[in-house]
């Protein structure tokens, strides 16, 4: 139980977009709230902690569920490429799937660093993550949406 409570409570601070600095303070508080808990008084929690749980264990779990997802059933893509405050342009692919529920979802599924926005560029960096992550694109792939990389369209859908 106290396993699921270290996994559940960062989970939490990530859903609501709280600060992982707050991961101590949140366990102090429920450890205050039920002094008599066995599970509370096991707690241990902070930021750094916090922030590896989500990376390593909940992080990497997400990406497995959705790759095997990409693998198996069709999906539409979406891109877009973006430069930061440090002037690096990054390559954003998310793919909109349908989820357990039949209900259309998007999910991120990487940032990929880019030398230059050309179609080439663009083209090359996707089917590299795909034949990477072995993904079969070629037969799931639904849809792709962009804006205005029309170039990068006609390749990806030859």
């Amino acid at each position: 139980m106290a396993k699921a409570g270290e996994i559940k409570l960062p989970c939490f601070v990530t859903e609501h977009n709280i600060a992982f600095n707050v991961a101590s303070h949140l366990t102090k508080l429920v450890k205050s709230v039920c002094p008599d808990s066995k599970f509370a008084e096991s707690l241990s929690m902070s930021r750094t902690k916090a922030r590896a749980i989500v990376v390593n264990v909940t992080g990497k779990t997400a990406e497995e569920n959705l790759m095997q997802n990409l693998k198996e059933n069709y999906f539409s893509l979406l891109v877009d490429e973006s430069t930061d405050k440090s002037a690096i342009k990054h390559l954003a692919l998310i793919a909109r799937v349908v989820n357990t529920n039949y209900e259309v979802e998007d999910k991120f599924l990487t940032l990929i660093p880019i030398t230059e926005g050309s179609a080439k560029v663009l083209y090359d960096k996707t089917i590299e993550y795909f034949n990477e992550k072995g993904i079969p694109y070629k037969e799931n792939m639904l849809g792709f949406a962009s804006d205005g990389a029309n170039e990068c369209l006609d390749q990806i859908t030859r």
